[in-house]
């Protein structure tokens, strides 16, 4: 964003569906809120503001090449310019952009990854050199990998995937992952070495150290 763009005003974008009415009261406190649908094409369901605003987009997931669409469409029809860039978005939403960096800070073990670009013919000779790396290049202490695409994991529908067995049915595993996936893949399979979270007690048992974290201008 360049310096002209920063002093612009803020407001609060989110989708219309009904999932997002509660976070629109909220931003609503602090912010100008505009919601939007998002076919085709973006329309805004409200007027677009007179003067170019700044635009904290808060939604569902969307591929980098959707995402790319929404900035281009909000900023050359409704005077909003979106304060994640489509380059910035990419490169946090893949996990392997994001990748050293991760493992520079220690946040995450050690990963390999294989694109796939035509997941309906995906077969498991394409995942036979990740493995292979994976055997002779890993530290022995890890012998299971979670599975998920660039994105997610398939843990909604299944648990078969949150720690496979490093062993010669892996290659196999990585194709049924795809399949999990199905029209929600995204992009190539990350095969990333399992380990146990950090769990804390509470009143109902244990949960995991999971944290959301928000970055702002750098910080």
């Amino acid at each position: 964003m360049s310096s002209d763009e920063d002093v612009m005003p803020l407001v609060a974008l989110l989708p219309a569906h009904c999932e997002f009415d509660e976070e629109e009261k909220a931003a609503a406190l602090v912010l100008p809120v505009f919601r939007f649908t998002f076919g085709d094409d973006v329309a805004l369901l409200s007027p677009p503001p007179a003067s170019p605003c700044r635009a904290i987009h808060r939604g569902f997931m969307l591929s980098a090449e959707r995402y790319a669409q929404l900035e281009i469409e909000l900023r050359k029809t409704y005077n909003l310019v979106l304060v994640v860039t489509a380059e910035e978005y990419e490169a946090a939403h893949y996990y392997p952009n994001s990748y050293q960096h991760l493992l520079n800070a220690g946040l995450t073990p050690p990963a390999l990854w294989q694109p796939v670009p035509e997941p309906a013919t995906v077969t498991e000779e394409c995942f036979q050199e990740v493995f292979e790396k994976i055997c002779s290049e890993w530290p022995a202490r890890y012998t299971s990998v979670l599975l998920k695409d660039y994105v997610k994991s398939a843990k909604a529908t299944s648990q078969r995937f949150q720690q496979v067995p490093v062993n010669s049915e892996l290659p196999e595993m990585c194709c049924e992952l795809v399949a999990a996936r199905g029209v929600r893949f995204n992009r190539g399979v990350v095969l990333k070495a399992w380990v146990q979270l950090a769990l804390y007690p509470n009143r109902g048992g244990f949960t995991t150290n999971e944290w959301r974290l928000f970055f702002w201008r750098g910080s």
